[in-house]
């Protein structure tokens, strides 16, 4: 179940990603339910994808958490998931989709709302003062959950004063302090019970390294530099999809708990 839209600001952020997402899910292996939500906040399942979502010509639907499922109205259709895809950035939303008590790909609300929070993220990970000279900002990317984590090259974001920042991936560090970030980024991933993904951000000053963010909520969109860091280590979009599926669907782990 791709559930897209919401009734937040980053309603076309994330209609962008979710078209990004579909188009790279195998329609042979998979069947989904396309599930959008509108400005105003009704939810809509609709029989295919369409661009022009003033005109989706969907039917309404409503949650039925203790079926588990989402239900059409009118026609009382019921749509049960093995997966949810989450791509909406709606607090409202994310709570509800918890209610349905079904495997879906991301962190859970607690954790949302630690990584969005600077100031909750710093107490969790007890990272003490900072070093001085951190004039440099690395960031990993990292895929699954526990012992199962997987961690992309590490790459770096460069500032230049004239234009928009550049992401160079796979950059060249020593074997030590490249084992070092990886460690230091899996650390940070682990001790927040981030699910799925998420896109770590760290400074150093070419010996110390400091997380600074922890992201969960991915853009999905090709420059997305969580997509950009897997693309570079040898793993593409479609690739992506199908592990982060993969390992909703063997966890036990849903969203409410």
């Amino acid at each position: 179940m791709l559930v897209y839209g919401g009734a937040s600001l980053h309603h076309d952020e994330s209609v962008r990603s979710a078209r990004n997402t579909y188009a790279a899910l195998d329609g042979e292996k998979y069947w989904t339910a396309l599930v959008y939500i509108d400005p105003h906040g009704k939810w809509w399942l609709l029989d295919k994808w369409v661009d022009a979502l003033d005109e989706h010509g969907g039917a309404q639907v409503l949650l039925a958490p203790a079926m588990h499922s989402i239900v059409t109205i009118p026609g009382n259709r019921i749509i049960h998931a093995d997966v949810i895809v989450p791509l909406v950035r709606d607090s409202v939303a994310s709570a509800a989709l918890s209610l349905l008590d079904i495997p879906c790909i991301g962190s859970s609300l607690e954790t949302q709302m630690v990584t969005s929070d600077p100031v909750l993220l710093q107490s969790k990970l007890a990272q003490g003062d900072a070093p001085e000279g951190l004039n440099r900002k690395l960031l990993v990317a990292l895929l699954g959950r526990g012992s199962q984590t997987r961690a992309s090259g590490v790459g770096e974001i460069v500032t230049d004063d004239s234009g928009p920042n550049t992401l160079l991936t796979n950059i060249e560090l020593t074997p030590s302090f490249h084992e070092l970030v990886l460690q230091r980024a899996r650390a940070a991933y682990q001790t927040l019970d981030v699910h799925s993904l998420g896109l770590v951000t760290l400074f150093t000053n070419g010996k110390q390294v400091i997380i600074e963010s922890v992201d969960v909520s991915i853009d999905f969109a090709s420059t997305d530099p969580w997509v950009a860091l897997w693309r570079a280590s040898g793993m593409h979009y479609p690739e992506l999809i199908d592990r982060l599926i993969a390992g909703a669907a063997r966890s036990t782990y849903t969203k409410n708990k």
